[in-house]
């Protein structure tokens, strides 16, 4: 997903992980074609940042119910499947 997808993601969307991510110790943390969901975006303002907030989305993995915290940076690893509608 490219940084203009991850802005604008919403609550309720589907995304797939195209890679694995891995933690400090080479664990993986994001299991490859895992899908998840987003549950929760926040919008973080910090005093001298400018009009445009950073935002980070909090997502569920499906099948386990593990929960992650993204952002644009590591965004890249992550394919947007399925929109909310309505």
């Amino acid at each position: 997903m490219t940084k203009r997808e991850f802005v604008w993601l919403k609550k309720g969307d589907v995304i797939l992980a195209i890679r694995h991510m891995l933690d400090k110790d080479g664990k993986i943390l994001v299991a490859e074609n895992s899908e998840w969901r987003v549950a929760e975006i926040t919008l973080m303002r910090y005093k001298g940042q400018g009009r445009k907030p950073l935002k980070l989305a909090r997502i569920v993995n499906l099948t386990n119910g593990s929960s992650l915290e993204i952002g644009k940076e590591n965004s890249a690893n992550f394919l947007l499947v399925k929109k909310k509608r309505g």
